[in-house]
Parts: C-alpha cells; structure tokens; sequence
C-alpha cells in the first residue's frame, strides 16, 4: 500500500512539474477553446480477488458490470492534456451475501492525442484514488474504503464537428490494497470497455 501510494505521488509530482513545458510543446493548437467534457460509459470486468480472513486465503470471483464516467479536460496544445475524471464502476461479488461492490475512482490524468483531422488515438495515464463499497444484498454491513489507484486508458475518437467527437476505449484501473470489514483484499485489478461522446467547448 505504501509503495503504491508513493508510486502515485510521484506520478502527481511529474505531472505537475511537466505541466508548463508540455503547454509549450512542439504542435499547433487548433481554432477554439481548450476545455472539453466527456462521458464514458461500457462494459466492467472485474478480475478474481485473492482475500485474506480470519487467518485463511481464497479467491473471489464476480460478474461482468457497468462502468460510467466523466471527464473534464483542458488541452495544453494539439497533443497533450490534463484531465480530471470521477466515476463508478459496479459489479455483483459472487459470494454468500451476494455483494454488491461498488468502486468510486476520481483521477488526475495525462492524456496524449493525435490531432488527426477526422479520427485521434489517445493514451492516457492517471492516479488518484477510489472508494470501496461492498453492500450486501441480505442482511449486514456495508463496508467501505478509500484507498489509491492507478489507470490506464486508451482508445480513439472520431471527430464530428469542430464541437462533437465520439469514440471507443479502453480502461484499466489497478486499485491497491483495502480492508473491507474484516477481509483483506490485494491490489486488483478491472477491466473496462467503453463508448465515449466528448463535447468541445
């Protein structure tokens, strides 16, 4: 969990020292304002989670879910941008509660894109962190964490208009280790792929 979270500083540490340099990178920036709003929204494949209780290991599995985000941007020139993201991703624990688990990411990123004339490849990179909720379907607690996370997004966007992209990607969130009540749980890891429409102000 250390390690991870001193990973993640160091990302933000980076970030915010590159910031100026890449607002003067080589790329001309197109016509209009650097502000953009976008909203994901697909499919969430949640790994297998090795837990820890009572002294015993096992491994969790869970079905397929949802996942829907938001992402406000500010594009520093034609290729590079910072972005802000928040998020919920959900997914049924196959366990005996039947648990709910919700994962609540809100994210720093660095995105790379390709100033293509009609389609644009982008990359990104973001640390942050996420909450953990595990509600039960039958009777119990609901347990909760917060803890830090990583991601890495990739895709491509399809320019419409001057103001009107939509696109297709994909996610990767690493999220470290938590305590959900009484159970440990291990850096895991979720998958998701998503449909994006992006609006340019």
């Amino acid at each position: 969990m250390k390690g991870f979270a001193l990973r993640a500083s160091l990302f933000c540490c980076l970030l915010a020292f590159l910031t100026p340099f890449l607002a003067h990178a080589v790329g001309d920036f197109p016509n209009g304002s650097r502000t953009y709003l976008r909203s994901d929204i697909g499919y969430a494949v949640q790994e297998d989670m090795h837990l820890k209780a009572f002294g015993s290991k096992y491994r969790l599995s869970a079905e397929d879910g949802a996942r829907c985000d938001v992402v406000f941007g500010y594009r520093l020139n034609s290729w590079f941008s910072v972005e802000a993201e928040a998020g919920v991703a959900w997914t049924r624990l196959l366990d005996y509660g039947q648990h709910d688990y919700y994962q609540v990411p809100v994210l720093a990123n660095l995105a790379w894109t390709y100033p293509g004339e009609k389609f644009r490849p982008f990359v990104s990179l973001g640390a942050g962190g996420v909450g953990l909720i595990a509600a039960p379907r039958n009777s119990g607690p609901t347990d909760k964490d917060l803890v830090a996370c990583g991601q890495f997004a990739t895709g491509i966007q399809y320019r419409f208009s001057h103001h009107l992209e939509a696109g297709l990607g994909y996610k990767l969130l690493i999220v470290a280790p938590a305590s959900l009540g009484y159970v440990e749980m291990s850096p895991n890891r979720t998958h998701s792929f998503f449909a994006s429409v992006r609006y340019n102000f």
